[in-house]
């Protein structure tokens, strides 16, 4: 046997002996379980937000004040769980603990980077808590490289049916180019969409579940098709283009222009909408000056 011919048959043997095994079908998901739960109590319903803070480490505008009424905003709304992103600073997520009285959180530190920023708070128990740092992260010179962004798992359990809910937060578009279809980084943002996709599948915990956070990616981006058309899930993403949906708005202080709705959630098919809203729209007045609460709106 040639040279070449021994080596192409190693190569292939390592590659096989590697895979990743297949779940095992018999942990499949309790989908007869969940049916008899929702089947039992017709009117199960859970209440949650998806909440970009931009408490980033520059120290943007009226932080503490801004984070303190965000708090306020989740106690206000009797969250039963909140997806919380850019809250690097512990300052920070001790005063948003404290203010929006929510009995269980957790943050998700990165080490070799500035932190994840994501928070996770809930009214419930947060069970099965897990990370996937994202693999793809731009290029080197750009600070978002050293951010340590990426999905964000756990599971609680209301009116006795679990509910596992992921929190997100992807690339940001590059603002040059961020209205066109594709941007530089594109690329990094569609396999961190692949990596979100994958940790649904792969998940054995219910088959109730909801994706929440902030995508970097509107309705006109080839990103959201993208992980539209491989999902198939329901979300929030307010696609009528006469519309003013926006989450991410020029009429906030802190922008100079509109990119549409860049913060969503997806729900799986056993779970529907009641009702959904983009809310944290007030200005309020901090120190003389008009100051929304965060440079994205939330979503609930």
């Amino acid at each position: 046997m040639k040279l070449s011919s021994l080596f192409i048959f190693f190569i292939c043997f390592l590659a096989f002996s590697c895979k990743t095994p297949r779940p095992d079908i018999s942990k499949a998901l309790p989908t007869q379980m969940t049916k008899d739960i929702l089947e039992k109590n017709p009117f199960w319903s859970i209440n949650i937000a998806t909440i970009n803070t931009y408490s980033i480490p520059v120290l943007p505008p009226f932080r503490q004040e801004r984070i303190s009424l965000i708090g306020d905003r989740i106690d206000h709304f009797q969250f039963d769980y909140v997806s919380i992103q850019e809250a690097f600073s512990s300052s920070v997520r001790k005063k948003l603990y404290a203010r929006s009285l929510m009995p269980h959180q957790f943050y998700f530190d990165v080490k070799g980077t500035i932190g994840s920023g994501m928070v996770m708070l809930s009214k419930f128990p947060l069970e099965k808590k897990s990370f996937w740092y994202h693999l793809l992260m731009g290029r080197k010179r750009d600070a978002e490289f050293w951010s340590g962004k990426g999905i964000a798992k756990t599971t609680i359990i209301k009116d006795e049916l679990p509910v596992s809910l992921y929190n997100v937060h992807l690339l940001s578009r590059l603002s040059k180019n961020s209205d066109e279809y594709t941007d530089y980084n594109s690329v990094d943002r569609l396999s961190e969409l692949f990596e979100v996709f994958t940790q649904i599948i792969e998940q054995r915990d219910s088959d109730a579940f909801a994706i929440l956070g902030d995508f970097n990616m509107n309705s006109k981006n080839k990103e959201f098709d993208f992980f539209r058309n491989l999902t198939q899930l329901e979300g929030t993403y307010f696609k009528d283009e006469e519309s003013n949906f926006c989450t991410y708005c020029e009429d906030n202080t802190f922008n100079t222009k509109s990119e549409g709705v860049l913060d969503y959630i997806w729900l799986s098919p056993r779970l529907e909408f009641l009702e959904s809203e983009i809310f944290l729209k007030k200005t309020f007045v901090i120190d003389g000056k008009p100051s929304n609460l965060s440079d994205h709106y939330g979503v609930r």
